[in-house]
């Protein structure tokens, strides 16, 4: 898993914040968001500002991220070539009054961006590589369809990746099985009496902590 996770951070950055940032990268980055996924639990949502290393840790990495893509919009904006990429259309949106967002919330836009895809992109590829090594029939085949299709050594690229038919299939698979290998719901202290999944009348509710949140 740790792996993929600094595999997505340089993938997604390189789509989100251009090339010369991505080719800057160090592994400061990944442990930067794994910080940041480490202090997401459901006591944050009681009280974000408790005394806990895991969120003193976010707080900091929460803080250097921030930095390292304000000095790439400052960096942006010193020159003149123009980018295809998420960061662009963030520094180039208004608000509905017409002003710019600030260097301090296209920071927090891409934070959170990031942070809510790499994790899933991160387990999914994992549990892709563990269920290719536990069904070899499928892994030689889908390798077979790479090696056919990279024969004539095309160029990577989304268009190419999309001409992977039993790929595509084993990994739709992977997604589709997640909801059968997941733990069931469990009992949880709620403060007078531990509530358990099964009571009578029991109601659920699915929660997301983004990373930019105060």
């Amino acid at each position: 898993y740790e792996g993929f996770a600094e595999l997505t951070i340089r993938t997604s950055t390189h789509c989100l914040l251009g090339p010369e940032f991505r080719y800057t990268l160090t592994e400061e980055c990944a442990r930067l968001y794994h910080d940041l996924g480490a202090a997401v639990d459901a006591s944050g949502t009681v009280d974000p500002t408790a005394q806990k290393l895991a969120y003193a840790r976010r707080a900091d990495a929460r803080s250097r991220l921030g930095d390292l893509i304000v000095s790439r919009v400052a960096l942006r904006r010193a020159g003149s070539e123009a980018h295809d990429d998420l960061l662009s259309v963030y520094m180039n949106s208004t608000l509905a009054d017409g002003r710019h967002l600030s260097d301090a919330q296209i920071a927090g836009m891409v934070v959170w961006f990031m942070f809510a895809g790499h994790h899933t992109s991160a387990n999914t590829a994992a549990g892709t590589l563990v269920e290719l090594a536990r069904h070899p029939d499928y892994c030689r085949e889908i390798v077979a369809e790479i090696d056919a299709l990279y024969a004539d050594d095309p160029e990577l690229g989304y268009r190419t990746l999309r001409k992977m038919p039993l790929m595509d299939g084993f990994v739709r698979e992977i997604l589709r099985a997640l909801a059968d290998w997941a733990p069931p719901p469990q009992a949880r202290d709620a403060g007078l009496r531990a509530v358990r999944p099964d009571e009578p009348g029991f109601t659920g509710f699915v929660f997301k902590i983004q990373a930019n949140m105060d």
